[in-house]
């Protein structure tokens, strides 16, 4: 079982592209480790990771990742790992107060836990600390420079902060290392939607649709580039499929939102941002620099929906 866990584990944490039945059964198996008594490190940083992957809804398997963090602690009160994963779990349920300090303490415990600097990297970013999380998330990268996940953390760090040129060259020396890895192509296509290079945005999303799988995430990617790109029959063609199979296949709310506003259509990109918000979506920590809502940030809605999440409070 131990084996099996770290293996799954690392499948989620760097590679491979983790597709979406892989994810499902990876949540299956770790929500049955809350029932032991063990401490599984891999898990511990792979839980929380899976709830901002769009596979399910993300209260749930956060709930479910706090638990184990917290049970954890109780049996290991100065466990790096446990420290940290209860630390983004609190950073993606808004808990604001004192959070600087959790993350701090978790890379305290355990200096070598590369994940643990992204995660507090993109609480920086939220915080409105761009350089300060650049700073992070390459220390990150440093301690493990083939994992697909962390190389593809800098270039999305990069993307929040505009920084395009330097997104587009961490991908692509990344695709050198890896190029069958969804989530690099996927956020190739976001860095080269932004430079309004569609052609290139498509191709790349279209891969990514079909390295994960069609996972909903990569399929409203490539519906996002269409809106973008001013194709509209081809979006909606997507949107049309992704609501009526809404069903059988969970819909994430934000990234239908980043659909819509790519489109400029204000109204459907605040109805779907409110829908995430109901589910409390971990991706809204990335609402304030996202580059995709400056079609809707001067709406007074949209500074209401930052003060509701608490961004006020960082």
């Amino acid at each position: 079982m131990r084996r099996r866990t770290k293996r799954i584990s690392r499948g989620v944490t760097s590679g491979p592209s983790a597709p979406k039945r892989a994810c499902a059964r990876a949540l299956s198996i770790f929500s049955s480790l809350l029932n032991t008594n063990r401490i599984l490190r891999p898990p511990m940083t792979a839980w929380p990771m899976l709830a901002c992957r769009g596979v399910s809804p993300a209260r749930e398997t956060f709930h479910q990742a706090k638990m184990a963090a917290r049970k954890a602690l109780q049996i290991e009160p100065d466990l790096g790992e446990a420290y940290a994963s209860l630390a983004h779990v609190r950073l993606h349920d808004w808990d604001w107060v004192g959070l600087e300090q959790d993350f701090l303490r978790a890379i305290e415990l355990n200096p070598g836990h590369a994940i643990a600097y992204y995660w507090y990297a993109e609480y920086l970013m939220a915080a409105g600390r761009a350089e300060e999380a650049i700073v992070r998330v390459r220390q990150s990268r440093q301690m493990d420079p083939l994992n697909s996940v962390l190389n593809s953390s800098v270039a999305i760090i990069l993307y929040l902060a505009r920084r395009y040129d330097q997104a587009r060259e961490e991908l692509h020396q990344a695709l050198e290392i890896d190029p069958n890895h969804f989530l690099l192509h996927f956020r190739l296509g976001l860095v080269y939607q932004q430079q309004k290079l569609f052609d290139d945005a498509i191709a790349e999303m279209q891969t990514a649709v079909t390295l994960s799988g069609r996972s909903t995430e990569a399929l409203t990617g490539l519906a996002q580039t269409y809106a973008a790109a001013d194709m509209r029959a081809a979006m909606q063609q997507i949107v049309d499929a992704l609501e009526n199979a809404s069903e059988k296949h969970y819909i994430h709310p934000y990234n239908m939102a980043r659909v819509f506003g790519s489109l400029g259509d204000q109204e459907q990109t605040f109805g779907w941002l409110e829908k995430a918000y109901d589910e409390h979506s971990p991706d809204f920590i990335e609402l304030r620099t996202e580059p995709t809502f400056d079609s809707v940030r001067s709406d007074p809605r949209f500074s209401a929906l930052l003060s509701r999440v608490g961004f006020n409070q960082i």
